[in-house]
């Protein structure tokens, strides 16, 4: 799955929650750690290398918790349709 380089402002359940699905779905903190961690941070920052808090990533788009979820719920459903129809 290919996630948006992107800052996601969260609540802390909203965190663990985006923390957990990226590590089932192979992504990491950028140590390489996959720990659920920073909840109360507010913000993390998604980018190709993994996970961060960084502020030296804040130009990154920005996307709600809300739109993420409803991204990846349209592109589910899309790889759905492409293997039961093509």
């Amino acid at each position: 799955m290919i996630i948006q380089t992107c800052k996601i402002r969260l609540t802390t359940e909203q965190s663990e929650i985006l923390q957990q699905f990226l590590f089932d779905n192979n992504y990491t903190w950028m140590s390489g750690e996959k720990r659920i961690k920073y909840t109360d941070d507010g913000i993390l920052y998604l980018t190709e290398k993994g996970i961060t808090t960084s502020y030296r990533y804040s130009q990154l788009p920005e996307i709600t918790f809300d739109n993420f979820i409803i991204k990846l719920i349209r592109k589910e459903k899309l790889k759905k349709l492409n293997e039961i129809y093509l």
